[in-house]
């Protein structure tokens, strides 16, 4: 369990790069992963992995990263960089479509949106001088403790009339799109996040009977893959 967790993340993060056009070092992937458990922890109160992290190369590293990238038949190539020095850019495995959940997938698309090709000096800084885990460790092969993280604090939006009333004409226009749908015999599944923007624009209570219908059916569908995939997990 504990390696497709971290297969998953290390998949995610390698074709957000290519799609980016950013070529990943080991060094850095080590070094993003171990942010996305920083900036999970910080949001969260948790960990998004169960990577053992401790003090070695360059700061945070974990042998469990290496050993997945293994297993993913994923090795190293050597590219020759413009002043006669070489690069260690992580191969790319045969990509699949990891289940990464939503709200964590926000917070890595952060972290490579910022990390991802910064400089690896600017990098380091910030791991071995702003995170919590780097500051107060001690010595090398020391295990990083993230329970020295504060969490942050959610922040309370208020609406003014001005963005409730954007809000509603943003809703109105999914609304009328949404309307254009032929309902046939087959239900049409809208994705979570569409459901969720229903709630958040009150557009729930102005849709017609035959797509709100639909939409609750959807909202059904996607409850009972869930439990269906939390029963395997158990099993």
């Amino acid at each position: 369990m504990t390696s497709d967790i971290v297969k998953n993340l290390i998949d995610y993060i390698l074709t957000a790069a290519r799609e980016k056009g950013i070529s990943i070092g080991a060094v850095r992937l080590q070094k993003l992963l171990y942010l996305i458990d920083v900036e999970s922890m910080r949001k969260f109160g948790k960990k998004a992995t169960p990577i053992k992290w401790i003090y070695y190369k360059y700061g945070p590293f974990s042998v469990e990263v290496e050993k997945t990238l293994t297993s993913m038949g994923i090795g190293e190539e050597d590219v020759p960089l413009k002043d006669g020095k070489i690069f260690r850019k992580i191969g790319e495995p045969e990509f699949s479509s990891p289940k990464i959940p939503v709200e964590l997938k926000v917070i890595i698309d952060e972290v490579i949106e910022r990390w991802g090709d910064a400089e690896l000096g600017e990098l380091l800084d910030y791991v071995y001088f702003e995170t919590e885990p780097m500051i107060h460790v001690e010595k090398r092969r020391e295990k990083l403790d993230f329970t020295l993280i504060k969490r942050r604090k959610p922040i309370k939006i208020r609406w003014t009339d001005e963005d409730i009333k954007k809000l509603k004409e943003i809703g109105a226009k999914i609304k009328r799109a949404l309307e254009k749908i032929k309902i046939q015999e087959t239900h049409y599944v809208y994705p979570p996040d569409t459901i969720e923007m229903m709630r958040i624009w009150d557009v729930e209570e102005e849709l017609s009977d035959k797509a709100l219908e639909n939409l609750k059916d959807a909202k059904i569908i996607f409850e009972e893959v869930e439990e269906e995939e939390e029963e395997e997990e158990k099993d």
